[in-house]
């Protein structure tokens, strides 16, 4: 990862002491580390009955069981995964999603995305660390960032990872959904790993 980040750097000016708390740093990511996998306890809020080597986004309950109002608005099929990802680090919390859909003219219409909730800005940079990671692999079709987004509802900050089109011209919901599975793939663990590295490389 670091050899990543070491081909592609930007010098910018460091935070000054009073924009950082290198301790509050440790504390968060030691708190990352230490949630328990689903197969300790399951992420999905509705789980009524968790069986521990089983419990993935495969299970035939998860959508259903990650959403707030399950009878009429489970989690959609192509998203289901990355929000099962999401509420598995337990400091991400997902409050919406949309897998994408296309209009009656063909074009799209709703764009895939998830958005969440934090428990620390530092587990946004893990994120976009990972982003960025899949990026250099070339393993996603397009870009995609997490930006700040304001439902009218609640001052607590809420992010938003979505496509960023700026450079793309051809879009095509396949794809789309396609990068979903990508982005969702072993998510909570890969960030588990960032922490660990991150905390590292503050001691």
């Amino acid at each position: 990862m670091a050899n990543f980040f070491a081909r592609c750097r930007v010098r910018i000016a460091l935070p000054t002491a009073s924009n950082m708390d290198p301790e509050q740093m440790k504390r968060d990511l030691a708190r990352f580390i230490a949630q328990p996998g689903p197969a300790q306890v399951p992420p999905c809020p509705a789980c009524a009955h968790h069986i521990p080597e089983q419990c993935s986004s495969r299970c035939v309950s998860a959508a259903p069981s990650l959403s707030s109002e399950p009878s009429r608005y489970p989690i959609e099929v192509k998203v289901v995964a990355l929000v099962f990802e999401l509420s598995a680090t337990r400091l991400l919390q997902p409050c919406w999603s949309c897998e994408g859909h296309l209009g009656p003219d063909g074009e799209l219409w709703k764009t895939p995305q998830v958005s969440f909730y934090s428990a620390s800005p530092l587990y946004i940079q893990l994120l976009l660390r990972h982003i960025y990671a899949l990026t250099l692999q070339k393993r996603l079709v397009y870009s995609w960032h997490v930006v700040v987004s304001d439902f009218g509802q609640t001052w607590d900050l809420t992010y938003t990872l979505e496509p960023d089109f700026k450079h793309d011209k051809s879009i095509h919901l396949g794809n789309l959904q396609s990068d979903l599975q990508v982005l969702a793939e072993d998510l909570s663990v890969r960030l588990k790993a960032l922490a660990k590295q991150a905390l590292e490389d503050l001691h």
